[in-house]
């Protein structure tokens, strides 16, 4: 590990090197483009050049290091105006006081003054220049910065946005089965006491049916075509329970990528059913068709004891937030004084957030 990261420091220090010397040979050429090709200003090219590299390694170095300081101390998004305001101030102070030093050790060393009659005004004059490039560089850090910390933070967000949604929608998913088994129970309670061999049909029946609801419990949508081969068994197993007095029909055209919200037609057939009164002399009969890119399950309306249920129970909630959550769509209720209409949105695979 430690090897690792010793060999990782030696490779940003080689590159920090080479950066500032292919920076400090583009000043020269830009300023001195003649010195590369007359030999007799090679020794002021080389001068030049050197003078470039100690100011671009103070400056790239440093400036560096105190954006990196910044950065965790005040990140932008906590103050963008103070940020830019602090980094602005620290990196002149830093880039003049820098630069003079360099400035004023490079000219003593090489004999262009003495300590003892010291070219302030020269010295100052001549720092002005690198503090200008300065600000280039600190532009380069305070962008690069920037839009690191903002990709982070779009990162953050959808990381949080999708752990958010999963554990929302995983609320939602988890209604239901407790949701179904007290409506199975409820209505296996009363199959015993009318006919015993139905009952042990009816649960047969239900097995199948949590062993169905055990296999998409994961699952953020399941094909049109399992959850109508699901509906289907479902009115089977209302029949055993009451006869030629329920009836159904089911005309979809299925396509391939047609897919819905597991145990979303279920609950709609279970409202139905629990809502409705079904006697010999009130038969209830319910349609589930397609309507363009909707499926719509419609019954005849005959509720129990005079009221009209009111789309806001625990099961067309549920569809309805997980229909939210899943694709923006709405899940449409339609009600007049003989039919009952429940709109199901049919998502495309791929298509769903």
């Amino acid at each position: 590990m430690r090897f690792n990261e010793s060999l990782r420091s030696f490779r940003e220090f080689v590159n920090y090197i080479v950066i500032n010397t292919v920076i400090a040979l583009a000043i020269t050429f830009f300023f001195c483009a003649s010195c590369f090709l007359d030999p007799q200003e090679w020794t002021y090219a080389g001068r030049l050049w050197l003078y470039s590299f100690l100011i671009s390694l103070a400056l790239s170095g440093g400036i560096g290091a105190l954006d990196a300081r910044i950065n965790r101390s005040l990140p932008w998004h906590k103050a963008p105006l103070k940020r830019f305001l602090l980094e602005l101030l620290t990196v002149t102070v830093y880039s003049f006081v820098a630069c003079f030093v360099v400035v004023f050790l490079f000219h003593w060393v090489l004999g262009n003054f003495t300590l003892d009659s010291i070219p302030w005004e020269d010295l100052t004059e001549q720092t002005y220049r690198p503090v200008i490039i300065a600000y280039i560089i600190t532009s380069f850090f305070v962008s690069r910065s920037f839009l690191m910390e903002w990709r982070q933070a779009a990162v953050d967000a959808e990381k949080l946005r999708s752990e958010r949604f999963a554990g929302q929608y995983q609320v939602l998913k988890d209604q239901l089965n407790p949701h179904f088994l007290f409506n199975s129970l409820n209505a296996l309670s009363n199959v015993v006491h009318e006919d015993q061999e139905k009952a042990v049909q009816f649960i047969q029946q239900l097995s199948r049916f949590y062993r169905y609801i055990l296999d998409v419990q994961h699952e953020e949508v399941v094909s049109l075509q399992q959850e109508l081969d699901f509906a289907q068994r479902y009115l089977y197993l209302q029949s055993l329970r009451f006869e030629d007095k329920l009836q159904s029909e089911i005309d979809v055209r299925v396509q391939e990528e047609d897919c819905i919200p597991p145990l979303a037609i279920q609950i709609c057939l279970e409202n139905v059913i629990k809502h409705n009164e079904i006697s010999k002399d009130h038969s209830l009969k319910v349609i589930i068709r397609r309507e363009s890119d909707r499926l719509c399950i419609c019954n005849n309306l005959q509720v129990k004891n005079n009221r009209v249920p009111e789309p806001s129970g625990i099961g067309l909630t549920n569809i309805r937030e997980r229909y939210r959550m899943l694709s923006g769509r709405e899940v449409e209720v339609e009600k007049s004084q003989t039919e009952f209409r429940v709109y199901l949105p049919i998502l495309k695979l791929g298509q769903s957030l």
